[in-house]
């Protein structure tokens, strides 16, 4: 095994190119959802306080959908993280986290389909 530091970063070479994968249709409709989602986030949100962050995302709640928009200006405690956006939404009867995805370039974390994406593509652009 190499060093802590090698692993470490072979490990995080190997996320961004798992996070980067994305057909250009799926491209194309993660950014539609973002750019929506970070209009209305800027338009009608409100700074939050979290446990994982050292600063405030600016966060907003669209019916049972929750968003937070993390700027490069706001200290992320366990990465230096450029620009992104978690969205969390009722999903098989759960709430929980349906979005993630950072941006310079974009780069996907997580999506799961389901009806908040109809919610949120129902904002205008």
């Amino acid at each position: 095994m190499g060093k802590p530091e090698t692993r470490l970063r072979e490990e995080v070479n190997n996320l961004e190119v798992r996070c980067m994968r994305m057909s250009q249709k799926r491209e194309a409709l993660i950014r539609s959802i973002r750019d929506r989602c970070l209009r209305y986030v800027k338009q009608n949100g409100e700074f939050m306080t979290t446990a994982s962050t050292s600063g405030h995302p600016l966060g907003a709640t669209l019916g049972t959908i929750q968003m937070a928009y993390t700027t490069r200006f706001v200290k992320v405690t366990y990465l230096p993280a450029p620009e992104g956006l978690d969205v969390w939404a009722e999903l098989n009867g759960k709430h929980q986290k349906v979005l993630s995805v950072w941006w310079d370039p974009i780069g996907l974390v997580s999506f799961k389909n389901g009806s908040w994406v109809d919610d949120v593509l129902a904002l205008p652009e």
